[in-house]
C-alpha cells in the first residue's frame, strides 16, 4: 500500500540555512562542553584520589606512632610495677634528646646538693670535735 500511494509523493523537507547553521552551532558547543566537564572531572577524581592517598599515609605513621607510645606506656607501667623500669624505645619522642638533658641535669644537681650536704655534716662533725677537745682542754688551762 505504501508503494501504491506514498512512493514517489515525497516531499524534500528543506531545512532553513540559519536554523541548521545554528543547530550546528549549538551542538559544537555542546560536545565542547561535555569535553571539558569530562576533563574537569577526570582532574578532580585525580586530585581526590592523591588527597586520600596522603591521608591515608597520614593516617598510618599516625597509627604506627600511637602504638609505639601505647608499647612505651605498657613497658613503662609494668616496668614500675617490677621495679625494673625500662627506658622508652629511642625515636619515640622527638622531645626524647631535650627530656634526656633536663634528667641529666637534675641528676647532676642533686648530686651537688648531696655532696654539699654531706659536707655540711662533715663539717659539723668537725666542729662538734673541736668544741668536745676545746670543752676538754679548757678546764685545763684553769688549773
Amino acid at each position: 500500500m505504501y508503494r501504491t500511494y506514498a512512493e514517489g509523493h515525497e516531499k524534500p523537507v528543506e531545512i532553513d540555512p540559519d536554523i541548521y547553521a545554528e543547530y550546528i552551532s549549538q551542538r559544537k558547543y555542546l560536545e565542547k562542553s561535555v569535553a571539558m566537564l569530562k576533563k574537569n572531572l577526570q582532574k578532580d577524581s585525580e586530585i581526590h584520589k592523591q588527597d586520600n592517598l596522603r591521608i591515608m599515609r597520614e593516617n598510618v605513621e599516625l597509627i604506627k606512632e600511637i602504638n609505639k607510645l601505647r608499647r612505651e606506656i605498657r613497658e613503662i607501667k609494668y616496668g614500675a610495677k617490677s621495679g625494673n623500669q625500662k627506658a622508652p624505645a629511642q625515636g619515640a619522642n622527638p622531645n626524647r634528646n631535650a627530656e634526656e638533658e633536663l634528667d641529666i641535669t637534675i641528676a647532676e644537681r642533686k648530686k651537688t646538693v648531696d655532696t654539699q650536704n654531706q659536707r655540711i655534716n662533715d663539717l659539723k662533725n668537725k666542729i662538734a670535735n673541736l668544741k668536745a677537745e676545746n670543752s676538754m682542754l679548757q678546764p685545763q688551762q684553769g688549773m
